[in-house]
């Protein structure tokens, strides 16, 4: 190469790497951080993902009507495959992201997991006929509040929605 370029080429990443050394902080991946007990407020910008997302709403609504038809049994399995599902979505972020067992983001999701079960399992007992998918979005509906990370809210909606597009594509098949 010419020795002028070479030159350019030098001076100009030095003076991006000052540039950027200067003004860079350090960005903290606060979901795969180990949990610390402090609320996540002041380290997120504006709360954007709705929970439950829209699609999440639009499915319920679809997984309602296929839930409609089913007979006990299979009902019962429609509710242990949708549960299924979502705990292999959970285990592919989780995977994913590498995150360890004292990272936000796995005991968010792993706590979400919890209340969902809990939630089927009480909407099960109560009511035989009640459908998975809107026990799920009461549970959304309720971190909603306390959840102060988009990126939580995304893989929380992102559980549910995964969920239920797979119950009603093998409804499909």
């Amino acid at each position: 190469m010419n020795r002028k370029i070479v030159k350019k080429l030098l001076c100009c990443s030095a003076a991006f790497l000052l540039l950027s050394a200067s003004g860079a902080r350090a960005e903290v991946d606060v979901v795969g951080s180990p949990e610390d007990g402090r609320n996540s407020s002041a380290e997120e910008g504006a709360i954007l993902v709705d929970m439950p997302s829209e699609e999440v709403l639009q499915k319920s609504g679809e997984f309602e009507e296929l839930w409609d038809g089913k007979s006990e049994e299979e009902k019962e399995a429609l509710r242990e495959a949708f549960f299924k599902n979502m705990e292999e979505r959970v285990k592919l972020y989780v995977k994913l992201h590498y995150w360890k067992d004292d990272s936000r983001g796995k005991s968010e999701l792993e706590a979400f997991l919890g209340e969902c079960r809990k939630e089927l399992d009480l909407a099960a007992y109560r009511d035989k006929d009640s459908c998975p998918a809107n026990s799920c979005a009461e549970v959304l509906r309720s971190r909603q509040r306390s959840l102060n990370s988009n990126e939580l809210r995304f893989y929380e909606n992102e559980v549910v929605a995964y969920a239920l597009r797979i119950g009603l594509r093998e409804k499909s098949e």
